[in-house]
């Protein structure tokens, strides 16, 4: 990565990634 700074759509694409991470986590947690 040449550039650290993280663009719009980075931060887009980390947050939904954050969001199905926590869904995703959270469905699991739920069969268990």
């Amino acid at each position: 990565m040449h550039n650290k700074k993280l663009t719009e759509k980075d931060l887009k694409s980390l947050r939904v990634f954050t969001s199905v991470a926590e869904v995703g986590g959270f469905t699991i947690a739920e069969k268990n």
